[in-house]
């Protein structure tokens, strides 16, 4: 399996661009294939799939916002990146812990 490095400039390569466009969002497929094989080999969380699905559509969504949603789908993207990653995971309780 590639390294999770190159999931993460993939996507973080859309959240630094200046101009996000509909036609940029192909390079979303190369970190979406590889959490797919994760997910797949590994397992789904289940919070994954429907945010996979978010992702899918929100570009079909385009037409009816009339504004740029490709960030949105970078964003997703990234975060379950760092999710899988093994990122900082904080629950409801923890956090209510630490007032």
């Amino acid at each position: 399996m590639l390294p999770p490095s190159i999931q993460r400039r993939a996507a973080a390569t859309l959240l630094v661009t200046p101009y996000l466009f509909l036609y940029d969002e192909m390079v979303l497929a190369i970190p979406v294939a590889l959490l797919v094989r994760a997910g797949l080999a590994e397992g789904f969380s289940e919070y994954e799939l429907p945010a996979l699905g978010c992702v899918a559509l929100l570009p079909f969504s385009f037409p009816w916002v009339g504004a740029p949603v490709g960030l949105g789908a970078a964003l997703i993207v990234a975060m379950l990146i760092v999710r899988r990653a093994g990122g900082p995971r904080t629950t409801m309780m923890s956090a209510m812990s630490t007032l």
